[in-house]
């Protein structure tokens, strides 16, 4: 079973309880399921680049904008979306972490 495990943190892990409690889980949870693979992806480590209207045009809809010629950032924009979407839709099981202060995080 390959677990997607996101998260959005900038601490380094000995200064946050949320990565070292996501740490100490995952760990005994591949210890006491061999067969378990984690894939970590941090959102502070590797951001998401800004996709314009045009890169979103050029990825979805490549016939709409006639003579649009991609640039380097929007293609490093598209190998970003893609990668992800490899990532993500090879996950059996998907985690998000979230950052929730004791007056920032709400019950839904």
């Amino acid at each position: 079973m390959k677990i997607l495990h996101v998260f959005a943190n900038p601490k380094p892990t000995e200064e946050s309880a949320s990565k070292q409690l996501a740490a100490a889980f995952f760990g005994k949870l591949v210890e006491m399921n061999p067969d378990v693979e984690i894939e970590n992806v941090d959102l502070y480590d590797d951001p998401p680049p800004f996709l314009s209207y045009e890169t979103y045009c050029a990825f979805w809809y490549p016939v709409m904008i006639e003579g649009y010629t991609t640039t380097d950032k929007d293609d490093e924009a598209m190998a970003y979306a893609k990668k992800h979407a490899e990532i993500f839709n090879s996950a059996d099981v998907l985690v998000i972490r979230l950052r929730c202060g004791t007056s920032r995080c709400r019950a839904f």
